[in-house]
């Protein structure tokens, strides 16, 4: 029999992940939050070596960040879009948030924008495996969400207010978090 796994990795088995991401320690921070959800890890510096992982094996799920030598996020997205529909995370810092809705084209399933929680991180995972979610129905988040201009965020440099990128009347990538200081 199949190993069960357990937490928010359910599902009768355990989910295969590959986390592309050049920052060791960040890379291995992410590992460590995944394996104790239950999830198997595999790891890739870059994005030509997640390549070349990704030819010899199967995955449910591709997280990467966007800048990385030899070979960015995108890239790879646009690489492993020819031939294979895994769900595909890209992590994305505040810089990188406009190349965010060309991902989302491109067939990325989701985003988590730098740095991120724990929680966070395994929410969005997840929401990539529908069949460890109870369905819900589809939700237009237009709906919730309202145009304002910038200014109106801060307070001195204080962001009074998350900050989100409308990247489909279904999905929104917040690129700041509420109270946190501009630079």
């Amino acid at each position: 029999a199949a190993p069960k796994a357990s937490g928010l990795g359910g599902g009768s088995m355990k989910k295969k992940i590959l986390v592309v991401e050049d920052d060791g320690s960040f890379r291995g921070m992410i590992k460590d939050v995944l394996e104790e959800a239950s999830y198997m890890v595999t790891e890739a510096d870059d994005g030509k070596t997640a390549q070349s992982i990704v030819a010899l094996e199967k995955f449910d799920l591709i997280i990467s960040d966007v800048r990385m030598p030899h070979m960015n996020g995108i890239e790879l997205l646009h690489h492993i879009r020819r031939t294979n529909q895994v769900p595909f995370i890209l992590m994305t810092g505040f810089c990188e948030a406009l190349e965010a809705k060309e991902a989302y084209q491109i067939g990325a399933n989701d985003f988590l924008s730098k740095p991120f929680k724990k929680v966070d991180l395994l929410k969005v995972i997840a929401h990539c495996f529908p069949d460890v979610l109870s369905s819900s129905p589809s939700v237009i988040l237009d709906e919730e969400y309202h145009k304002i201009r910038l200014e109106e965020f801060t307070s001195g440099n204080l962001l009074q207010f998350s900050i989100y990128i409308r990247l489909s009347e279904k999905k929104y990538l917040r690129i700041a978090e509420a109270w946190q200081v501009l630079a």
